[in-house]
């Protein structure tokens, strides 16, 4: 089984009951920055626009790895404090040109190796996300 294309995955769908209404909701830190989902064939943005070149030290680290993967994340641009300025990213965006350094902070892996992770329960999920990063990390280092 493959993963299917970019285009064909959505995101964020409407809640049926009041947002944090569990105690089992996980609580994560709020990137500011541009949401993609990404594999090795690229990056599109939640409005379905190809990123890739917008963010070549993005998408080229991820060409590197073994296997199949879809991941979501923000890419985002942190000032100094390694807080995200989004005027800055979207500044960088709008002159399409690399300079500023950009940080793709992955929080979820969709698919891997054509398996569908998304049902699976977070903790099971990112047990192969920890190992796909562990790759990305390795392969940005060399």
């Amino acid at each position: 089984m493959s993963e299917p294309r970019l285009e064909e995955i959505e995101l964020m769908h409407p809640m049926d009951h009041q947002p944090f209404s569990s105690p089992e909701w996980v609580y994560e830190f709020k990137w500011d920055g541009y949401r993609v989902i990404a594999s090795k064939n690229g990056l599109l943005t939640r409005q379905k626009e190809d990123a890739t070149t917008w963010f070549p030290e993005i998408a080229e680290p991820l060409q590197t790895l073994r296997g199949s993967f879809i991941v979501d994340g923000e890419v985002c641009l942190l000032d100094e404090r390694g807080v995200p300025n989004f005027e800055a990213m979207r500044g960088r965006v709008r002159r399409r040109e690399s300079g500023d350094f950009v940080t793709f902070c992955v929080f979820d892996l969709l698919f891997r190796d054509g398996r569908d992770l998304r049902p699976l329960a977070l903790s099971s999920g990112r047990n192969y996300y920890a190992s796909l990063c562990q790759r990305i990390t390795r392969a940005s280092s060399t």
